[in-house]
């Protein structure tokens, strides 16, 4: 898929963008359905807003391409103060503080930029979005699972992270046996 032509990169990017924008306007849908009213105060966006982030991740893309790092710097900059405005603005409305609508804007951002620098190969960009459309989407589910999860798994696993990830690796990669013991 490498070497695609700039349109269709421009084209993948939306396209992306607009998925993570369908979820999270299946989400705001479902907010309105159980609970008979309009979103959340100040929600980030749904279709339209979640496109238009990977469309401007995109076209920073293309001014870096094409040597405008200034701009680029420039249009990059100005969407991070006003996603950050955004959040500081919303956290004093709601007086909540949950970030993953911002996070999510913020990796679609960069997978409109990814896609068309190709810094990264455009299979993984794909990858990335396909997973971060998924991981918003089950928001329910896995915040059931972790308030689920035992807490005597969460210690076995916890141990054995600690010896497979830190412990294993320093140890020598040879065989002991009773007989070399002295």
């Amino acid at each position: 898929m490498s070497g695609l032509v700039l349109p269709l990169k421009f084209l993948l990017a939306l396209a992306l963008g607009a998925v993570i924008g369908l979820e999270r306007e299946a989400q705001i849908n479902k907010f309105r359905q159980e609970y008979k009213q309009t979103p959340w105060l100040g929600s980030l966006g749904g279709l339209r807003t979640f496109t238009l982030i990977s469309l401007i991740g995109a076209l920073v893309g293309v001014l870096n391409i094409y040597s405008f790092t200034t701009f680029s710097y420039i249009f990059a900059s100005a969407f991070f103060v006003l996603l950050c405005a955004y959040y500081v603005v919303d956290a004093l409305l709601k007086k909540a503080t949950g970030l993953t609508t911002e996070l999510a804007a913020l990796l679609t951002f960069m997978i409109g930029f990814l896609i068309i620098t190709e810094i990264i190969p455009i299979q993984l960009v794909i990858a990335l979005g396909i997973m971060l459309s998924v991981l918003m989407s089950y928001k329910d589910k896995l915040e059931r699972f972790a308030h689920e999860f035992p807490r005597n798994e969460w210690e076995s696993l916890l141990s054995f992270a600690i010896i497979a990830l830190v412990i294993l690796p320093f140890l020598p990669n040879k065989t002991f046996y009773l007989s070399d013991i002295k």
